[in-house]
């Protein structure tokens, strides 16, 4: 196949968790979702009993689904991890010109359930339909983090500006949340603790973004106030490192994702840990 294919290597990173999975759900205690935000940086080798199931472009009505697979398959589970950026309020992944081919590859290697209206979906879901359930490889991955998997970072010469812009647009729609939502009330039916992790953000797309997280990422704030009258088994925890002064410009490897091997990797799986209660 040629190398402008993305296919091959998606399959290969989508079933190698999928593989780590399947291998530890009978310890698994908590599950990261969300973004390569999540994806890149949290390490749950400083969290035992935790597992990366975060990925590239992972929007809430996917990870909504997947942590519906996960409370099938991790008997121990009690707690989920979602990661929320700025795009997240508006991201959902069937409507990424760019990167929605990765919804139906995601759908048929966990085996989500989930349908799609757009015809290119609709073909891919079809043509993938039964095809990708063979055992993966872990492509030498721990607990679901894979540090040098599908880890291409943004070049420098789109900006930060035009970065936060992109995120800016989906910012400031709701379409995300109401999956977001259902997670939580899900979690609180099934008396899981929830921890939502804002993660922290470069310097120069902190200037161009604005420092005022309550107002940036107010729909997860809105939501936990919201809920915490609806639902009120709900156990949810917001851990906000958005402009935490731990984190400095040589832990990035682009305007918004941290060095999977870094420091700052290390450090926020470390706080995440530290909530999970471990040592």
């Amino acid at each position: 196949m040629s190398d402008s294919n993305p296919f091959p290597a998606l399959i290969e990173y989508f079933a190698a968790k999928r593989a780590m999975l399947q291998q530890d759900s009978q310890v698994l205690t908590s599950i990261a979702l969300g973004s390569s935000h999540g994806d890149f940086a949290f390490d749950p080798r400083y969290s035992p009993g935790s597992f990366n199931l975060c990925s590239r472009s992972q929007d809430f009505r996917h990870a909504l689904a997947l942590y519906q697979h996960a409370v099938n398959q991790a008997p121990r589970l009690d707690t989920v991890i979602v990661f929320y950026s700025l795009f997240s309020p508006g991201n959902l992944l069937e409507q990424s010109p760019s990167e929605k081919i990765l919804a139906p590859l995601m759908n048929e290697i966990f085996q989500l359930g989930l349908s799609y209206e757009d015809p290119l979906l609709i073909q891919i879901a079809s043509q993938l339909q039964g095809r990708l359930a063979a055992p993966g490889d872990t492509l030498g991955g721990v607990a679901g983090f894979l540090p040098d998997q599908q880890k291409a970072f943004m070049p420098a010469s789109q900006g930060a500006a035009q970065r936060v812009a992109d995120h800016m647009r989906l910012n400031a729609r709701e379409d995300g949340n109401q999956y977001l939502a259902q997670l939580l009330l899900l979690a609180a039916e099934l008396r899981h603790r929830v921890i939502v992790v804002i993660p922290p953000m470069h310097e120069a797309y902190r200037a161009a973004a604005g420092h005022d997280s309550a107002f940036l990422f107010r729909g997860v704030f809105e939501l936990q106030q919201l809920l915490g009258t609806l639902a009120p088994g709900l156990d949810m925890q917001i851990i906000d490192l958005y402009a935490d002064p731990a984190f400095h410009t040589g832990h990035f490897g682009d305007f918004d994702h941290l060095l999977p091997q870094g420091e700052g990797a290390m450090l926020l799986s470390r706080r995440i840990g530290q909530a999970l209660g471990a040592s």
